[in-house]
């Protein structure tokens, strides 16, 4: 492939590959805002007011036929149990399907958009599909655009080289980061025996003068 189709072909795949992470991205977000929705907090709330509306009426109750009223600590933890513990997962499972339902209908196009991208990319069939990503063609496209390469080959090659120098600079600084706190957990072993020495220094010191 010239050089020049294959920087309109980067391009092209770059605009479509943007496309898709801006909709994974969207459902993503989505997914995750179902999967932890929650009304604990409210749900607690109502469940101290179920449980003071029950004491209240209980104590109406009692006090009208001249017995005393139950704790009002028994109808609180009763409340928050039923309501908070039993009702709340209850209903915020039922609410987690219905957005759920809600996004599959909404999304579907968006989905379907997807779909389009990832069979156009395939179609062509020029990027192997281990480099059909943003990241790979965000840079095979830097790489033409900075004249760093004039053959795909050249810059798949390119890629994997700094993809490989990125790994192994960032193994090592874990390896320098578990070194300095092997590092200070050494210098703080050191101190605190410099201060059992001491101490023990002292203390035969003490024993000396008896």
């Amino acid at each position: 492939m010239e050089r020049q189709d294959l920087k309109q072909y980067l391009s092209e795949a770059h605009i479509l590959l943007s496309n898709f992470s801006a909709i994974q991205e969207k459902i993503d977000n989505e997914k995750y805002r179902i999967m932890f929705y929650s009304r604990k907090r409210l749900f607690f709330f109502f469940g101290v007011l179920a449980g003071i509306i029950l004491y209240n009426l209980n104590r109406l109750l009692l006090t009208a036929e001249g017995q005393k009223p139950m704790n009002i600590l028994f109808f609180l933890i009763f409340g928050v149990i039923v309501v908070r513990f039993i009702l709340c997962p209850i209903l915020d499972d039922l609410k987690r399907k219905k957005m759920k339902k809600e996004a599959s209908i909404r999304f579907a196009p968006l989905v379907e958009e997807m779909s389009q991208i990832a069979y156009r990319l395939a179609e062509d069939d020029i990027l192997p599909e281990k480099y059909r990503t943003f990241h790979a063609v965000s840079h095979l496209l830097s790489y033409m655009n900075n004249k760093r390469t004039d053959s795909l080959k050249e810059g798949l090659n390119l890629y994997e080289t700094e993809l490989s120098t990125n790994v192994n600079q960032a193994q090592m600084k874990e390896i320098i980061g578990q070194n300095n706190t092997m590092i200070k957990q050494n210098f703080k072993r050191i101190r605190q025996q410099a201060q059992m020495i001491r101490a023990i220094n002292v203390t035969n010191v003490l024993i000396w003068f008896k």
